[in-house]
């Protein structure tokens, strides 16, 4: 080949290496999105373990004391009320006068939480698990795609860098050839 020729494949290998670079760029910026996510996914898996203190509280609360009732005197005369609860600042409860019934206790926590009602608060830490499981296993495989991706890039990089290497040699050497003649 000659010195034009080599020059158009040394181009031709230069703007492949880039793109090829560029690529590689793109999939490592996926991938750190992937790693935020899965950061999220860890997050919210924790708020949901630490709720569940709460919301399992409330369930054994609404359990053991779901429909009793104590006599109170108001105005002089004894009156039956249902048992009320008073949730403290460190999160827990505990029987007061006046406050939330057992079963309106349960409805505001899981309300709170986001779950609806709950009647069985093991169904929701199961759901939060199995979520978050599903959810990063998902992210996991993804994750494995874009590192044979970035095997495949980085393989093809390497191998156009050799041959560049190899033609940039050629063309020093036929330029070296071309001009000793008049040296």
């Amino acid at each position: 080949m000659g010195i034009a020729a080599n020059q158009a494949r040394l181009m031709a290998l230069t703007a492949r290496q880039n793109d090829l670079e560029y690529r590689a760029q793109q999939i490592s910026a996926t991938k750190m999105q992937l790693s935020q996510t899965s950061s999220t996914l860890a997050k919210n898996y924790a708020d949901a373990l630490n709720n569940y203190s709460k919301l399992n509280s409330a369930y054994q609360m609404q359990k053991q004391y779901a429909g009793y009732t104590k006599k109170v005197i108001v105005d002089g005369e004894e009156v039956e009320k249902p048992i009320c609860f008073t949730v403290n600042k460190d999160g827990s409860f505990s029987m007061s006068e006046t406050g939330t019934s057992a079963a309106d206790l349960l409805q505001a926590v899981s309300v709170q939480l986001g779950v609806g009602v709950v009647t069985d608060p093991s169904g929701y830490l199961t759901i939060q698990k199995e979520t978050y499981d599903t959810e990063t296993a998902q992210i996991s495989s993804i994750e494995k795609i874009y590192d044979m991706d970035l095997t495949q890039v980085n393989t093809e990089h390497d191998a156009i860098k050799t041959e560049y290497d190899a033609i940039k040699s050629l063309v020093g050497d036929n330029v070296e050839k071309s001009f000793n003649v008049f040296g």
